[in-house]
């Protein structure tokens, strides 16, 4: 053998083992970020708001005993919580569909780059719609809750607030 057939053979094991790391990572993950998409959960997409104070409204309802909401607070989290969950079921069925279509495109191997350019641009938009969606749910909360429950609601999710 020579010098570059020893060296290359290392290097191609290490890529089908990276490639197979990849393809199984993607078969384990993707499942489930379909059903987080199916029953519109937030998947971190709102974690810069929660980190910075804005409670999100399942958590809080989660901590509504803890924060001692009021009744008329729980009513009105659970009110922004299901209407974000309604409008974030809905983009994630249209973010599933066109995903489901990217896919078949490529699988097809027929793939032109205008139409890659042009679903990937499309998921994209559907995906910070649908970020804005969680995000716009976090603000609400700030309508509900007063800065002791806000406080409160950051040392309960432990999120380095002291008392």
């Amino acid at each position: 053998m020579t010098g570059v057939q020893t060296c290359a053979l290392p290097i191609f094991t290490a890529f089908i083992v990276v490639l197979s790391m990849l393809n199984n990572a993607g078969a384990q993950t993707f499942p489930a970020y379909r059903k987080g998409l199916e029953n519109g959960e937030g998947m971190g997409m709102a974690k810069y708001a929660e980190l910075n104070g804005y409670p999100g409204p399942r958590h809080v309802l989660e901590l509504a005993n803890e924060l001692e909401l009021t009744e008329e607070q729980k009513m009105a989290t659970e009110n922004i919580f299901d209407k974000m969950k309604s409008e974030a079921v809905k983009k994630g069925e249209k973010v599933i569909s066109i995903e489901e279509e990217f896919h078949e495109l490529i699988i097809s191997g027929k793939a032109a780059k205008e139409a890659v350019m042009k679903m990937s641009a499309e998921i994209g938009q559907l995906r910070g719609e649908l970020r804005a969606v969680h995000l716009t749910g976090h603000l609400r909360m700030m309508e509900i809750m007063n800065q002791e429950h806000i406080h409160r609601y950051m040392q309960l999710r432990d999120y380095g607030v002291q008392q």
